[in-house]
């Protein structure tokens, strides 16, 4: 591991200058700095003091880091910006939006050039090299999602995999026992994205407590994902009375495909899932969902992240509950078993 003394040589300074760079006590000048910030980079020598201040100077400027797909990049997706940018600006700071995959070392770069003073992360892995690192050199870092080890971090999460279980356990109150499940694609499980892996859990945990018979189809984060993977549930197994998506805005392909099967939502088949609440009220029906409260999550991280930039906040964990918001795409069974329904005819 890189020293100080490794930096002033490869800079050709004095130890001393090195430290006045990095705590900004001592005015140096623009050349030797340049050289030390360059040396610390091919160096990777990351004292924790950067995680709080590069050098003498701020950015003002907050990152947030979302990662997703271009295929997934739309306005229901990125709503949250708003909320974030006004937050921080209330605070004094801007806002950095970055949509591309970002390997930890250019996460470094961020703050060894001065670009943010802090980061929001989102899209948070199970075992997520990013947050390892960013932990390890004690940069101001806020996780909206969980990893596996949440150890001196400060994160702010929604109960996933109750809310997922909570809607299994709804539609058993209304009497629902073939039921087709719209699971994350595989991919995103491969990935171990932190949602797949509590989506996973409330899944197995629903599995064990009810007894259904469950159909299982990947879909993707698209309308048109949510309707191909319902026309495959529907062909395959056209006795099922209800659908649950883990994707909100799949959702709106799902009534696409049940109204192009003619079947009725809630009448013939039930619609609910995990969602977001301008997608789930605007939609017709609107869907009875458990609401994902991403604008708030995003406007708590915001929050947090200035606090520990002006050293007010130790790490916080917060995790918002779920619940289940009964609106217009969900009713009783319609008949045992879905046994005489006269749509089925037609299959």
């Amino acid at each position: 591991m890189a020293t100080i003394r490794d930096v002033a040589r490869r800079a050709g300074v004095a130890p001393s200058t090195v430290s006045y760079a990095l705590s900004g006590k001592r005015s140096i000048s623009e050349d030797a700095r340049k050289r030390i910030l360059a040396a610390i980079t091919e160096l990777d020598f990351t004292p924790s003091v950067l995680g709080r201040q590069l050098a003498h100077s701020r950015s003002n400027m907050i990152g947030l880091v979302f990662p997703v797909p271009e295929t997934e990049l739309a306005w229901e997706t990125l709503d949250f910006l708003p909320t974030a940018a006004a937050t921080l600006n209330k605070h004094g700071y801007g806002l950095s939006v970055f949509t591309g995959p970002m390997a930890p070392r250019q996460i470094l770069k961020l703050y060894r050039e001065n670009t943010v003073d802090g980061l929001i992360l989102m899209q948070v892995q199970t075992h997520d090299d990013r947050v390892e690192i960013l932990r390890d050199k004690g940069y101001p870092l806020v996780c909206i999602g969980r990893c596996a080890n949440t150890a001196g971090l400060t994160l702010v999460d929604y109960a996933t995999d109750d809310a997922l279980f909570q809607v299994f356990a709804y539609l058993v109150h209304l009497g629902h026992k073939h039921v087709g499940y719209l699971d994350l694609p595989h991919q995103k499980h491969k990935e171990k994205l932190g949602y797949a892996r509590l989506v996973e859990l409330g899944y197995q945990r629903a599995c064990k407590a009810f007894d259904l018979q469950i159909v299982c189809e990947e879909s993707g984060g698209t309308i048109e994902e949510g309707f191909r993977a319902t026309t495959i549930l529907l062909r395959q197994q056209p006795h099922i009375t209800a659908i649950v998506t883990a994707y909100g805005i799949a959702a709106i392909g799902v009534l696409r495909a049940l109204r192009h099967h003619q079947r009725r939502v809630p009448e013939d088949c039930s619609l609910i899932g995990i969602s977001r609440l301008n997608l789930a009220s605007w939609s017709s029906p609107q869907l009875t969902s458990c609401d994902v409260p991403l604008n708030e999550m995003v406007r708590i991280g915001a929050e947090l992240i200035v606090k520990q930039l002006v050293g007010e906040c130790a790490a916080q964990q917060v995790i918002l509950p779920a619940k289940v918001i009964c609106r217009e795409s969900t009713a009783p069974v319609p008949l045992s078993d879905g046994a005489h329904l006269p749509w089925l005819a037609g299959d």
